[in-house]
């Protein structure tokens, strides 16, 4: 994804959503249910984004990072009803899938 839009992406509901990492004002922030003193990386905002296209059409909910699910994101994830994440490799090359409370890794 990343190499598509260049910047950080991020998928939700597989079709149902689509993002890329642009900051949130402060309207965006309302709408989408973001604390206003949350700390945002670009791939937290970019998932924020591609969760808020259509809150309401999933009935499970898998999100795709083009970035390593830093901890901004993952404290945003925290509270949403995902089945799992998918995330770009770390610095050493690991992948990771988040399933509930388990952790895949390759």
């Amino acid at each position: 994804m990343f190499s598509a839009f260049l910047q950080p992406a991020a998928l939700s509901e597989w079709s149902a959503g689509a993002a890329v990492g642009l900051p949130l004002s402060e309207v965006d922030k309302i709408i989408y249910f973001v604390d206003e003193d949350a700390e945002l990386s670009p791939i937290a905002c970019a998932y924020i984004r591609a969760r808020g296209a259509d809150r309401l059409c999933s009935y499970g909910d898998w999100a795709a990072l083009s970035e390593v699910c830093d901890a901004a994101t993952a404290r945003y994830l925290k509270d949403e009803v995902s089945d799992g994440v998918i995330a770009t490799a770390d610095k050493y090359g690991i992948t990771m899938c988040f399933t509930g409370m388990r952790l895949f890794h390759h």
